[in-house]
C-alpha cells in the first residue's frame, strides 16, 4: 500500500528440484492491466526449467485473488525460453511478453514477442525478431514496453560480437519498434541501431577470440503518454569503465533525442532498471555497481 506495507502474498508455482541450466535464471515477469474496471488483472508469466520450451501465464486481481485456476502455456517456440519482460497495451487491452528462445542455454538465441488479450478470449499473436545468435554474434535479454503516445511497442535487447582480425570485440544495445494492426497481428517497424555504439569489450585484448555473451540488460521505460521512451543500459567508457545511462528515444522517428548519465564511471555495472513517475516527470534509475564491494544505487533524471 502507500505506506509500503505488504498486503498479500500468493505462491503461484512450485516446480520442485530444478535441473541445472547454464547461463539462465528463472525470472518471472509482471504486467498490470491499467484499464479502470474490475474485469481483469495482474499478469504474471514465467518459464519452468523442467519444461524449458514453454512460457506460462497466470492472472490475478490486484488483491491476488486468482482469475485462472491453473497456469496456462501461452508460448511454445522451439528452444529454451528465458529472460522474460512484460507490458500492457491499454489501447487494445492486450498483454505482451518478450523473451529469448535459445537452441541451447546461452546459444543460438532469437527474441520473440507474444501478445494476447487480457481476458484470454481472443487469438494469441507472436512475432520473432529476425536476428539470431551465431558463432560470432550473440543477442539476448529483451525488454518490452508499450508506448501510449505512439500506440506501439518498443523492444530493446543486448548484443555482443567476437573479435576478428580487423575489428575488436564489441557490445551494445539495439531496439526495434513493433506496431499492431487491427486484428492484433504485430509487425516489426523501424530499428534504432546500437544506442551504445560499437563499444570495445576488452581493450587489453583487441584480438581475443573467446565467445562473448550479450550481457547488457537494458530496460525500456515509456514516458507517460508521450510518444517517447527511455532505454536504460550500461555503457562502456573509452578507458574500459562503465556508466549507467538513459537514452531518450523519439518513437515517431526512432532516433535518439539525447542521453543522460545516471552514474559516474565504475569498474563494472552488470545490470539495472528504472521507472517513470508521471507526477514528477522524472525517471528513477537503479543499478548494481561492482567496485570493491557490490552495491545498489539509484538516481533521478528528467528525460
Amino acid at each position: 500500500d502507500a505506506a509500503g506495507t505488504r498486503l498479500a502474498t500468493r505462491v503461484l508455482h512450485t516446480p520442485g528440484p530444478l535441473p541445472s541450466r547454464e547461463n539462465e535464471e528463472a525470472r518471472p515477469a509482471i504486467a498490470v492491466d491499467t484499464t479502470a474496471n474490475a474485469s481483469c488483472c495482474v499478469a504474471v508469466a514465467w518459464e519452468d526449467p523442467r519444461a524449458p520450451t514453454k512460457l506460462y501465464l497466470m492472472r490475478l486481481s490486484p488483491d491476488l485473488a486468482l482469475f485462472d485456476a491453473a497456469p496456462r502455456a501461452i508460448a511454445t517456440p522451439a528452444g529454451n525460453i528465458s529472460n522474460l519482460s512484460a507490458t500492457y497495451n491499454g489501447m487494445r487491452d492486450r498483454f505482451a511478453f518478450a523473451y529469448d528462445a535459445c537452441s541451447s542455454p546461452g546459444r543460438g538465441c532469437s527474441t520473440f514477442i507474444t501478445a494476447l488479450p487480457a481476458l484470454l478470449d481472443g487469438a494469441e499473436r507472436s512475432l520473432p525478431l529476425p536476428e539470431r545468435s551465431s558463432s560470432t554474434r550473440n543477442y539476448g535479454y529483451p525488454s518490452i514496453a508499450y508506448v501510449p503516445g505512439s500506440d506501439s511497442f518498443l523492444v530493446s535487447f543486448g548484443f555482443a560480437t567476437k573479435a576478428t582480425p580487423t575489428a575488436p570485440a564489441s557490445r551494445g544495445v539495439r531496439a526495434f519498434k513493433v506496431v499492431t494492426v487491427g486484428d492484433g497481428t504485430m509487425m516489426q517497424g523501424p530499428e534504432l541501431m546500437s544506442v551504445t555504439g560499437s563499444l570495445v569489450l576488452d581493450p587489453f585484448c583487441p584480438f581475443c577470440v573467446v565467445p562473448v555473451l550479450a550481457r547488457d540488460r537494458s530496460q525500456v521505460i515509456a514516458l507517460g503518454t508521450q510518444p517517447r521512451a527511455m532505454i536504460v543500459a550500461p555503457s562502456v567508457t573509452s578507458d574500459g569503465r562503465e556508466r549507467f545511462v538513459g537514452y531518450t528515444i523519439g518513437i515517431a522517428t526512432m532516433r535518439m533525442d539525447g542521453s543522460q548519465h545516471f552514474s559516474s564511471a565504475a569498474a563494472y555495472i552488470p545490470t539495472g532498471g528504472g521507472a517513470y513517475s508521471p507526477r514528477t516527470g522524472r525517471v528513477i534509475g537503479t543499478w548494481r555497481q561492482d567496485t570493491r564491494e557490490a552495491s545498489i544505487w539509484a538516481f533521478p533524471v528528467i528525460p
